[in-house]
């Protein structure tokens, strides 16, 4: 059951995250939001985040009553397209924000991988597959 308690802990430590509407108003410096642009914000702020730029994603550096600055990690086109970023800082003009949430941990999302990875291991080592991934208590067999 080794394996399995690897592949579990590998779970718990990754988890799984949503977005969902910002319990607060004031978030704290360091919460990892998202804001959806205005059409008008994508377009006026192009320049800054590259063209057709629908969502933004970062660590929270500071909020005013008129504008956000993040610390950027990811951009998501209108197309899906994700471009990841190293934290670079832009400010997000509150007029050209539509909706921000904050990023959550799922315990459900988290639950249902852990069980997927837990089933699926189980049957590979009933199955006699994970014992030579994982290593064996039982020496190889002898050859001759």
């Amino acid at each position: 059951m080794r394996p399995l308690s690897i592949a579990l802990l590998a779970v718990a430590v990754s988890g799984c995250y949503t977005y969902k509407p910002m319990a607060t108003t004031t978030p704290a410096p360091g919460t990892q939001l998202r804001v959806e642009l205005t059409l008008s914000g994508g377009d006026t702020l192009a320049r800054f985040l590259g063209p057709s730029v629908q969502m933004v994603d970062g660590r929270l550096l500071q909020m005013s009553p008129s504008a956000i600055e993040l610390g950027v990690t990811q951009v998501t086109m209108y197309s899906g397209i994700e471009q990841y970023w190293k934290g670079e800082t832009v400010t997000l003009p509150k007029p050209y924000v539509a909706k921000i949430e904050e990023r959550q941990f799922s315990w459900g999302k988290t639950g249902l991988l852990a069980a997927m990875v837990a089933v699926s291991l189980a049957a590979l080592q009933s199955a006699g597959g994970v014992s030579g991934l994982f290593g064996s208590s039982h020496p190889p067999p002898n050859p001759n």
